[in-house]
């Protein structure tokens, strides 16, 4: 997930200039669709996994929570309870 996040400028040119709404038909991290959401676009962001779902969700659909400094801090912070399940396997 991600990647194309390098390709916005190339996946941009070819949406018609006079486009009122796109289909992210692959969301994953979403990139794509926030991007055309800040453009003034409407959005229709879609994956079949469900973390992209969620996120799609946060950043497409909400348009009035956001995070404070205190609340970034505390969702980066260590977390001691975290376990080694990545580590351990990736």
């Amino acid at each position: 997930m991600g990647s194309k996040y390098l390709m916005l400028g190339w996946i941009e040119s070819h949406v018609p200039k006079d486009a009122e709404s796109i289909l992210d038909a692959f969301s994953g991290g979403t990139n794509v669709a926030y991007h055309f959401k800040r453009k003034g676009l409407k959005v229709i962001a879609n994956d079949l996994l469900r973390y992209p779902h969620h996120l799609a969700r946060a950043v497409v659909e909400n348009s009035s929570e956001t995070l404070s400094d205190e609340d970034v801090d505390r969702i980066l912070a260590p977390n001691a309870d975290a376990g080694t399940f990545i580590v351990d396997h990736f």
